[in-house]
């Protein structure tokens, strides 16, 4: 359900400003609260700071880095990856899902179907932080 998830909080890593242009710019969007590094200006330290609800990464043209960066993401979070590439070749999604990433999305990709996807990977880690607090308030007491 589009705008269930008010204020998530969204990185967006990229090589230009296309993507996060696009997403602004779309009513679908208007909920979030969208950060947009660059490839080349990505730091884990930018993660740690922001404490996004998810990223996006869009991994063109660049292959190589986009697995290099949802690497590094893994080693300190465990924050949803959406990765948005042009091509859907089932090694580059396959890489790219063994590099961490939770959802792997064609594009062009309609603003409603993105915003559901980022709705859905939300809604699911913010489950998982509350089983995971419930669990261990459990063993606290």
């Amino acid at each position: 359900m589009i705008g269930e998830n008010l204020g998530t909080k969204v990185i967006v890593i990229e090589d230009g400003l296309s993507t996060t242009t696009q997403l602004k710019s779309t009513p679908e969007f208007k909920q979030f609260d969208i950060k947009t590094f660059t490839k080349s200006q990505h730091e884990i330290g930018s993660l740690q700071k922001h404490n996004p609800d998810l990223v996006i990464l869009d991994s063109n043209p660049s292959l190589t880095t986009s697995l290099k960066i949802c690497s590094e993401i893994r080693t300190v979070s465990s924050v949803p990856i959406m990765v948005l590439s042009v091509t859907n070749h089932p090694e580059l999604v396959e890489k790219t899902l063994d590099a961490g990433a939770d959802k792997f999305l064609q594009k062009p990709v309609p603003a409603k179907i993105l915003a559901a996807h980022v709705n859905t990977l939300t809604r699911r880690a913010q489950a998982e932080k509350k089983a995971a607090l419930n669990l261990q308030n459990k063993f606290i007491q």
